[in-house]
């Protein structure tokens, strides 16, 4: 149980329509349905009965939406008692994020930084996720996320969230389409992509192999720009997480289609060193706060399934 998912039990309890409080949460219909079915399972009772105009919570949810209004006001209570702790917190902490991360949460991850630990000194680096590895293993940068390797590899402590990968493509092209794509089928697509020991090329190269299937490599390029032009030039597709083309599908040059059946994933874990200081528990603690608050943009919202975030 967590708390976003009680959140958006509450909604529901309010608006009295499940698709109502999906949009107001911004998160899928059909995934809040089930996060309700499993807060009835974990209760073992209905909390909600349906009628022609929506939804009403049944006498248990009513109780359980009071329980979880007052569970979510004690533990923001808290979180604000532990933020203004971190303000006061002094010293250096080096942060890794990789590149599509950084793309995607650099900027607020700062602007956080700087208004709630104005006394800390953060270092930013971005790198490979291989990378990252051997410098935290190294004790050069205290907390990093990564993403698994291929077939799930855990990379570190309890998984974070779940990045959806993209079949990326030139508008205009007949692969431009909407909707989701078929692995099999962006597999048989030209494609540009990193080289060996990048680990979204292994994680494709992964799927690839799951399927018996070849991986058609166009070009092998180390540069995500020059990717990326290639593709809108029409020349190849390639396969990326969402933060690489944020701007390129705002701007209605490049399509994105999420990869499904099997859906293409990647799952994000902390690492950290043995050593960790105060100060890295109270980053990381801002870090997934930002994450998870960053998901009210639709793209990243789609993109991304959190996990521990609360």
């Amino acid at each position: 149980m967590r708390l976003r998912q009680l959140e958006n039990f509450i909604a529901v309890c309010n608006l009295g329509s499940i698709s109502q409080a999906a949009e107001r949460m911004h998160v899928a219909q059909p995934a809040l349905g089930l996060q309700v079915r499993g807060l009835e399972d974990e209760m073992g009772v209905q909390l909600l009965e349906r009628h022609a105009r929506g939804v009403r919570p049944t006498q248990a949810g009513l109780l359980v939406a009071d329980w979880a209004t007052e569970t979510i006001s004690s533990t923001n209570a808290l979180k604000q008692k532990l933020r203004a702790a971190a303000s006061d917190m002094t010293g250096s902490v080096t942060l890794g994020l990789t590149p599509s991360l950084a793309t995607a949460f650099a900027l607020p991850v700062l602007h956080e930084v700087q208004h709630e630990m104005p006394n800390l000194r953060l270092h930013l680096t971005e790198a490979l996720g291989h990378l990252l590895r051997d410098w935290v293993k190294a004790g050069r940068v205290d907390l990093a996320l990564v993403f698994d390797g291929p077939g799930g590899t855990s990379a570190g402590t309890n998984k974070l969230l779940t990045e959806s990968l993209y079949f990326v493509t030139a508008q205009g092209s007949p692969l431009a389409k909407s909707g989701t794509i078929d692995l099999t089928e962006a597999l048989e697509h030209p494609l540009a992509i990193a080289g060996a020991g990048d680990s979204l090329r292994a994680a494709v190269e992964h799927a690839a192999k799951s399927l018996d299937l070849p991986l058609n490599v166009e070009y092998e390029i180390q540069s995500v720009n020059v990717i990326l032009k290639l593709v809108r030039n029409g020349l190849a597709s390639t396969i990326l997480p969402i933060p690489m083309v944020l701007e390129h599908l705002r701007a209605g040059d490049l399509v994105a289609r999420r990869i499904e059946s099997p859906a293409l994933t990647r799952d994000l874990r902390w690492l950290t060193t043995d050593k960790a200081a105060p100060a890295t528990a109270a980053l990381q603690g801002l870090v997934e706060r930002v994450l998870h608050n960053q998901r009210n943009d639709p793209l990243l919202n789609e993109a991304y399934e959190m996990a521990l975030v609360v």
